[in-house]
């Protein structure tokens, strides 16, 4: 036993292998199996089951060997029963191993050999390995006889192959019972996912529940006339194994020739439908089908959604890269995007597939809000608009009329009640999948500096290892547009040049403080101010405040003045946290809010207050490191002198510069030069 199997017997779990052999779809489903290494039987035994214990299981095994030459399989005790295998020496094309199966299906039947039949022909039957343990009781499975391999060509030799004589097709039509499986339907419109496999209308026709035409052109692929040849070399031709199966079910006839199939392949022009085939010579083939009604072509009764793999996808969209997650089962992403859901495989093995949503539309991320509690973000693709990334609350999931509006709110068009249940049940599914394997973070309640040393713009996160998507609280989503990137950074740094001159050097300084503010974190001072003042106009100390704006978002909305309250002021302080702050027009401030600005500023957090109504502090958590940049009229000294005779506490927290520098020669240009931040 290896050890990875031995760990999962040793948590109590049941362990098996799956017996096929998958493509590049990564998916263990039917459509997506391309090679099998054994035939197999299940003999259930025990009480109120077919064979009273193992021991009649064994012998009624033995008669059957005997009554039809099969060989001696390797037998496994599987706890409720007897497993037997015929395993290959090599492996085998699904195809022809469904051929064989079901012809071991109806040898057993034909036998009296009870077995489970369901199993036999199942392409993806997944069987327990030897030396776990059935928890359904306890007991250990067992390997009770040797591993032997035999070729596969002789054990079809003894079993032999579904081969239904023409003459006898139209009586199996008829016999055959209705089909309500999806799969049957026609192929979906316009969806990129939905492709078409000869190979699973090759496996559904042998099998009896596919079409009687290819059925037949199987059974006398030797013998073909012609006609019926083309009609069905026409669906092998639109089929995404086209290359397989247009050399496949031709390579039997005596004047089978490659260059010859290739070419008539091409212009088949194809599909064929129903109708065609009806009006072959072999119409009375399609008498009594299965699928009347329910598909026009044969080719529907292959369609499959063609899955992308099970794994974290990296795609381009609009020139970003994005990671998707593999979204979690039953649900599956189309090879071209959208989310789709397994349901419950039939009785043959044949899966299900439904889609849930045509474009990307997933969870990635599980947080906590203060005030909304477990929130999770997700991600919606359009096909011609930007990534939406958008956060909605786990009540609100919950809540179907909330559910439909942030869905609708982030241009997921979803009208229909049943459309809304399922896109509800696979983001509840989602969150499940997430809380299994990710603790919840705390939702981003400011910008700056992290406790990860990372540094937060918007819903940017600037980390070592580059820029990621950045969650924030509800209450900063307003602030996000204000630091979303625009314009051009050749543009913006030729109007800063303006400042590369001997007379600008202040100018300049207060650009480098801009930058600077984000390395306050690594001073261990909190925070500095810098007032420039002047009782000129035109000195451009404005125009400096617009520049440090301009350095991580809008350069207007990001102002604040005099007017706003002060505690707005030590709001913005917290929240921006090491983004630098500017104030304009400081000038009719009240000298008490200058100097409890100072001190709050460089002190590097917000004053403690209590709780109303109840007598304990309240949680205060604004604290900031950064540097806080001025404009006014007159200084800050000249203000505080009107209230204190010595102000040295405040004014040694403040760098004030007294700006003279004459107004430009060309102020026109000047402006229009400036206007571009």
């Amino acid at each position: 036993m290896t050890e990875s199997t031995q760990n999962f017997v040793d948590q109590g779990l049941d362990v098996y292998y799956v017996t096929a052999g998958f493509g590049a779809g990564d998916t263990a489903i039917a459509d997506n199996a391309v090679a099998k290494r054994e035939l197999y039987v299940d003999i259930d035994c025990g009480l109120k089951k077919p064979y009273a214990d193992k021991n009649e299981g064994a012998i009624a095994l033995r008669t059957f060997c005997k009554e039809t030459s099969l060989p001696r399989p390797t037998i496994v005790d599987s706890g409720n029963g007897l497993h037997a295998h015929w395993i290959f020496t090599e492996a085998v094309a699904v195809h022809e191993w469904s051929e064989v199966a079901t012809s071991l299906k109806a040898l057993c039947k034909d036998k009296g050999f009870m077995v489970d039949g369901a199993c036999t022909a199942d392409v993806v039957r997944v069987l327990r390995v030897p030396e776990t343990i059935n928890s359904k009781n306890g007991q250990a499975v067992a390997l009770l006889t040797p591993v032997v391999h035999y070729e596969f060509a002789a054990l079809r030799a003894v079993i032999g192959r579904v081969v239904i004589p023409s003459k006898d097709l139209f009586a199996k039509a008829r016999a055959l019972p209705k089909s309500g499986n999806s799969t049957t339907q026609s192929l979906a419109q316009g969806d990129p996912n939905r492709v078409s496999k000869f190979q699973t209308i090759w496996v559904k026709s042998v099998g009896g529940t596919g079409c009687a035409q290819v059925q037949n052109a199987v059974a006398n692929s030797d013998t073909l006339p012609e006609p019926v040849w083309r009609a069905v070399l026409s669906i092998a031709q639109q089929c995404e194994d086209r290359d397989w199966a247009v050399h496949e079910i031709s390579k039997n006839h005596p004047n089978y020739s490659p260059d010859e199939t290739e070419t008539k392949a091409i212009h088949t022009r194809g599909p064929y439908t129903c109708e065609t085939f009806n009006g072959l010579d072999t119409g009375h083939l399609c008498a009594g089908c299965q699928h009347a009604g329910k598909i026009t072509s044969p080719i529907q009764l292959g369609s499959i959604v063609k899955e992308a793999p099970r794994a974290p996808v990296k795609v381009e969209v609009h020139g970003k890269s994005i990671v998707i997650p593999p979204l979690p089962f039953p649900y599956t992403r189309g090879a071209s995007g959208g989310v789709y859901m397994h349901k419950k495989a039939t009785e043959e093995g044949e899966p299900e597939v439904e889609i849930i949503y045509p474009y990307d539309l997933y969870v990635y991320r599980r947080m906590r809000e203060s005030d909304l509690g477990d929130v999770v973000w997700m991600r919606h693709h359009l096909p011609n608009d930007a990534i939406r990334d958008f956060m909605i609350a786990q009540k609100e999931v919950g809540a179907i009329d909330k559910f439909r509006e942030k869905l609708n709110e982030q241009g997921v068009a979803v009208f229909t009640p049943a459309q809304l249940v399922k896109l509800q049940a696979y983001v509840a599914k989602s969150i499940q999948d997430l809380q299994t394997r990710d603790r919840a973070e705390e939702m981003y309640t400011r910008f700056g500096w992290t406790r990860e040393n990372t540094f937060i713009i918007g819903n940017r996160e600037y980390t070592p290892k580059g820029v990621v998507h950045a969650p924030v609280a509800r209450h900063l989503e307003k602030y996000v547009p204000w630091f979303t990137p625009k314009g051009s950074l050749e543009v913006w740094k030729k109007i800063v040049a303006a400042y590369d001159a001997p007379e600008f050097d202040l100018h300049a300084f207060g650009v480098l403080a801009g930058f600077g503010s984000v390395l306050m974190m690594m001073s261990p001072e909190n925070g500095a101010v810098i007032n420039y003042f002047s009782k000129k106009s035109g000195t451009g100390k404005t125009t400096i405040l617009r520049c440090i704006n301009s350095i991580f978002g809008d350069s207007r909305a990001l102002m604040k003045d005099a007017q706003d309250t002060h505690l707005t002021k030590v709001h913005r302080m917290g929240t921006l946290n090491g983004v630098p702050m500017c104030l304009d027009e400081m000038t009719n401030t009240p000298p008490q809010e200058l100097s409890g600005l100072l001190y709050g500023s460089t002190q590097g957090r917000a004053r403690d207050r209590m709780e109303s109504g109840r007598n304990m502090e309240r949680s205060n958590d604004l604290v900031w490191k950064m540097i806080t940049v001025w404009s006014s009229n007159t200084s800050v000294e000249d203000r505080l002198g009107m209230i204190k005779v010595d102000p040295q506490g405040e004014l040694a927290r403040v760098i004030e510069i007294n700006l003279q520098t004459p107004v430009p020669s060309d102020v026109l240009e000047s402006q229009k030069l400036f206007n571009g931040l």
